[in-house]
């Protein structure tokens, strides 16, 4: 996950890049009296780019930002099933979709050093609905390093394709992160 942020006076912009890859596998037996083992395997890729800009009508470096920007999301997935004895079936989707966003954040100065932070906004257009979700706790040193650890949930629903077949997907993904901060 990559941030770059600007701010000048009440006017701000942000690009975003986060890019995923998870992948499960598991066993499973199926009931009745002569049980057949089944492996399946899951691969999720994930990119999300967001560019945005806020407004900070306290032109300071705290206080609430009005979001909004533009989201674009690429997933692609892949499950495999491979019964006993059997020929393994792949199934493929790809779905990619831009999204309009719109949302606030709150940004309070602890003190000179220490920051809390909380987000949100919600996406529209391509998806059938976004929401994205997060707080962190900043620190920063005299200089221009710093440190924020977050938690983020991110969540939305997409139609798509699948042998034909119309179907609606739903993918959250929820956890911490840990960033560094580079002023200058």
């Amino acid at each position: 996950m990559i941030r770059i942020e600007y701010v000048r006076n009440k006017i701000g912009f942000t690009f975003d890049y986060v890019d995923m890859s998870l992948s499960d596998g598991t066993n499973i037996s199926t009931p009745g009296p002569l049980p057949i083992s089944v492996a399946i395997r899951a691969d999720l890729d994930l990119s999300v780019f967001e560019a945005g800009a806020f407004y900070r009508p306290s032109a300071t470096d705290s206080g609430v930002d009005f979001l909004a920007g533009i989201r674009d999301t690429d997933v692609d997935s892949t499950l495999l099933v491979t019964p006993a004895n059997q020929p393994t079936e792949r199934f493929d989707t790809g779905k990619g979709f831009t999204d309009i966003y719109v949302g606030a954040r709150y940004l309070h100065r602890l003190d000179q050093s220490w920051d809390f932070s909380i987000r949100g906004d919600y996406g529209f257009g391509g998806s059938d609905g976004t929401l994205n979700l997060m707080a962190s706790v900043g620190w920063r040193s005299a200089g221009p390093f710093g440190m924020s650890l977050a938690y983020r949930h991110l969540a939305f629903e997409i139609d798509q394709k699948v042998e034909g077949e119309a179907v609606t997907n739903e993918f959250e993904f929820s956890g911490p992160a840990l960033g560094f901060l580079f002023r200058f």
